[in-house]
């Protein structure tokens, strides 16, 4: 498929057409229109999906991003049948985009699970903890930790691709009709993606200039990352988004919003959650929780603390540089902490 998300989400649309297309005996110009249909329930489920953030504003960011996958990708499936339903066209296709949708789904929890320091549902995250370990002895053992785990971190999203494809190979029952199931099965992983675009729209639409910068090639909605060119938006005066982590899927992106602040000579990490710092105890779950007002990175290693990974804490420690640690869903708090003020917990 194409290089970046909407070229692929149009890619197999049209994939999806031409087969149809292609095939009239055996699946007629009803399936022509199938995705075209979906294509624009996908559009509407994404954007319910990316609004229903706002009634999970004190979730953690994590779980919230990952309810709004599943709520716009359950709305996908269910107004995709019902339209296709509504307009008398074959709903035995929605078979094919639900495989594809919850292979997406699973894909992308298999991905935080290798990136992530928080648990997903019921498994206890390790592979970035390993990371970081492996980093206090050296960056040798540190790339070489990184590298194992991401070579680990393919095997289960390949498995799942294979199974997604013989779903929707089968439930088509093979053939043209099976290519064609195929093709909307990657509809189905495609259609709530457009989610990571959000932030930029809010930004253009309240008047501030930004752009979006990734460290994979994504040319048609975003521009690789250039150092020099991301300085040089920086001094124009407009707001650089830093995408796609560093390009690796074993690296958090604590460890990239870190790689990537060192890279622009940034002053200080803002690091924004849910409460005013870094506690010894979830102060959510736990009265008795203590705020630290200040940090050094080894206090905050040595008493693993799960604000950001070890390894993003030992890249700012040895190019020292802070973090401060604030409650971002209180109004005013970054433009306090911009204006030089105490806020949240500081650690350098």
């Amino acid at each position: 498929m194409g290089a970046d998300i909407f070229e692929s989400f149009v890619g197999s649309i049209i994939a999806a057409m031409v087969i149809a297309a292609a095939s009239e005996d055996l699946l007629g110009p009803d399936y022509v229109m199938i995705p075209i249909v979906l294509a624009v329930v996908g559009y509407i489920a994404s954007i319910i999906g990316v609004f229903s953030i706002t009634a999970m504003q004190n979730m953690d960011p994590g779980a919230a991003l990952r309810n709004t996958t599943f709520i716009a990708a359950g709305l996908f499936i269910l107004g995709g049948y019902l339209a296709l339903d509504y307009l008398e066209l074959p709903t035995k296709v929605i078979q094919a985009v639900a495989i594809g949708s919850i292979v997406g789904i699973l894909i992308g929890l298999v991905t935080e699970y290798y990136t992530g320091i928080e648990d997903v549902f019921f498994f206890k995250v390790k592979a970035i903890p390993y990371i970081g370990e492996a980093s206090k002895t050296g960056s040798a053992t540190n790339a070489i930790a990184g590298l194992a785990v991401g070579m680990q971190s393919v095997f289960i999203p390949v498995l799942l691709m294979a199974a997604g494809i013989f779903g929707a190979n089968h439930v088509m029952d093979g053939g043209d009709p099976g290519l064609y199931g195929i093709a909307m099965a990657a509809m189905g992983m495609l259609g709530t993606v457009m989610n990571s675009l959000a932030l930029q729209s809010n930004l253009e639409k309240v008047g501030v200039p930004s752009r979006v910068m990734t460290a994979i090639s994504i040319n048609r909605v975003a521009e690789p990352y250039i150092k020099r060119k991301a300085v040089r938006h920086l001094e124009k005066k407009r707001v650089v988004i830093f995408s796609a982590g560093t390009g690796n899927p074993f690296f958090t992106t604590d460890s990239a919003a870190v790689l990537r602040a060192i890279e622009i000579n940034a002053e200080v990490i803002l690091k924004g959650t849910r409460v005013d710092g870094i506690y010894n105890l979830d102060p959510e779950k736990n009265k008795d929780a203590i705020k630290f007002e200040h940090l050094t990175f080894d206090d905050a290693i040595t008493k693993k603390l799960k604000v950001m990974d070890s390894t993003a804490f030992t890249l700012s420690k040895e190019n020292n540089l802070p973090i401060i640690v604030f409650n971002m869903n209180k109004p005013g708090n970054l433009k306090k902490i911009i204006d030089g003020k105490q806020i949240g917990t500081i650690v350098n």
